[in-house]
């Protein structure tokens, strides 16, 4: 029997972003999808980022990078933590509908052939 509400990580990483990161971890803290967890690579912010996310979202997980590896290689350390049955990947200008993953994850849990699913941008 399927899970039909597996967990999801998502993911999200940071530089400077601290002008940002706000509008995104508050439009994905209001997820209507019950089971997610939150991780928030940070590349070395000198902004101040880390410590507003430690603040104001307590419930996200931050990994406080030693060195600046890049978008894509931050991600893949985020990814190696991450406990979720899915991943999914956002930038931290991303502003999420609350209801934007349930479809995506209902999508992938009645289709074992889908490996990779993606929200409409606008």
């Amino acid at each position: 029997m399927k899970n039909e509400r597996p967990l999801v990580s998502l993911v999200i990483v940071s530089y400077n972003e601290i002008a940002h990161i706000n509008n995104s971890l508050e439009a994905l803290m209001r997820q209507t999808y019950p089971n997610y967890e939150i991780i928030l690579y940070d590349n070395c912010s000198k902004d101040g980022t880390p410590e507003y996310v430690k603040e104001l979202f307590p419930k996200v997980i931050l990994i406080e990078g030693q060195e600046n590896l890049g978008f894509g290689g931050a991600n893949n350390e985020a990814a190696k933590i991450a406990q979720g049955k899915y991943i999914g990947f956002l930038n931290t200008d991303s502003f999420v509908a609350p209801d934007w993953l349930e479809p995506l994850v209902a999508l992938l849990e009645e289709d074992e052939t889908i490996g990779c699913a993606g929200a409409e941008l606008l």
